[in-house]
């Protein structure tokens, strides 16, 4: 592409409302790359996390690293916060799997001493990920393949959520992407 191809400085840019769906097994892939395990305190760590999505929740299941043979299944309401920009956990239900029998029957323990800490950590990792996601949207330009007609180049300099929704094996994202376009044009050689 020709740095050259437009009179225009990158900082002036145009803006377009997207709809972004993210599948469930590119959530799992993140994970695998970002988050191999998540602390939720001095006694507990998180690892094996795999996301299911439904109708409006948020379903991880994660193994205890400090207790094997036990597992965690954690369902959720994930709710956007647009003012913020952040994702919130709410209506958090943990339940437990164990063969370890004073933990089987401790499930209460669990729900009622780890779930204000699961939750915040869940968002804490979730908005940290998201972040993460954005910045790297914005660190480098995209060049998307034009079919039968040349490239576009996209500088993106800002993202704005305005929604998230959970669907069934996926989440819908629509934002608005301020971002500068360089799109040149070749001939067809068909």
């Amino acid at each position: 592409m020709n740095p050259d191809f437009s009179n225009f400085a990158p900082d002036e840019c145009s803006s377009i409302q997207v709809d972004i769906v993210i599948d469930e097994a590119w959530i799992d892939d993140m994970l695998d790359e970002h988050l191999s395990e998540l602390r939720i305190n001095e006694q507990f760590t998180l690892i094996n996390i795999r996301i299911s999505l439904g109708e409006g929740t948020l379903n991880f299941q994660a193994d205890l690293k400090e207790k094997e043979g036990t597992s965690m299944n954690v369902t959720s309401t994930p709710v956007w916060d647009p003012e913020s920009q952040k994702l919130r956990i709410e209506n958090l239900d943990i339940q437990t799997d164990s063969k370890n029998i004073l933990l089987k029957s401790a499930g209460w323990l669990a729900q009622t001493f780890l779930t204000g800490k699961i939750d915040s950590k869940v968002e804490e990792q979730a908005n940290n990920m998201i972040a993460k996601q954005i910045e790297k949207l914005k660190s480098k330009p995209l060049e998307i393949p034009l079919a039968k007609a040349g490239t576009a180049k996209v500088t993106v300099s800002n993202i704005v959520v305005h929604q998230v929704v959970v669907k069934e094996k996926s989440v819908q994202v629509r934002a608005t992407i301020d971002a500068y376009w360089n799109i040149h044009l070749i001939p067809s050689t068909t």
